[in-house]
C-alpha cells in the first residue's frame, strides 16, 4: 500500500495502542444480531467481504486472503452502525511501531479505506461485497 509500511515481529505495542485508542474514543458497540425467533432452527453463516482478487472473513480474527491463500490477519477494533474496523499491528509506519495499518469495512458493501492510527485520515482501498457463507464449509 506505501513504501513505508514495515512488518514487525513484536505485535504487542502496536496492539496495544489501538485498543486503547479505539476503546476510548469509541462508542458502545451494537448488537446487529437480530433476536431469534422461537421454534426455528438457527442457520449458522458468516460474512465474506469480497473484492476483486480476494476477501475479508472472520475467525476469530479478521483473515485477508488474496488469490486464495491467506494474506494477513487482523484484530476487530470496534463496530459501529456502518464500518467494521480491524487493524494490523504487523504493518506499521516507518519509526512508529504503535502507528499501525487500519482498513474500515463497510458492513452492508461499498469503498473499504485504509489509515494509519495517527493521524487517521481514510484512503480509498477497494469496493467490497458482503456475501453470506456457510459457516461448516468455511474451514
Amino acid at each position: 500500500m506505501n513504501e513505508d509500511v514495515q512488518l514487525k515481529g513484536n505485535q504487542s505495542a502496536g496492539i496495544l495502542a489501538l485498543l486503547i485508542l479505539f476503546i476510548v474514543v469509541s462508542p458502545p458497540q451494537e448488537d446487529n444480531k437480530p433476536a431469534k425467533k422461537a421454534g426455528k432452527k438457527s442457520t449458522s453463516s458468516i460474512i465474506r467481504y469480497m473484492y476483486d482478487d480476494g476477501y475479508f472473513q472472520k475467525y476469530n480474527n479478521w483473515i485477508e486472503y488474496k488469490d486464495k491463500k491467506s494474506f494477513a490477519e487482523f484484530i476487530e477494533l470496534r463496530k459501529d452502525k456502518e464500518y467494521i474496523y480491524i487493524g494490523d499491528a504487523t504493518r506499521t509506519k516507518e519509526l512508529e511501531p504503535k502507528n499501525i495499518l487500519t482498513v474500515r469495512l463497510p458492513i452492508k458493501g461499498g469503498a473499504a479505506h485504509w489509515s494509519w492510527t495517527t493521524p487517521i485520515h481514510w484512503n480509498f482501498l477497494f469496493v467490497v461485497t458482503p456475501v453470506k457463507v456457510p459457516q461448516e464449509k468455511t474451514h
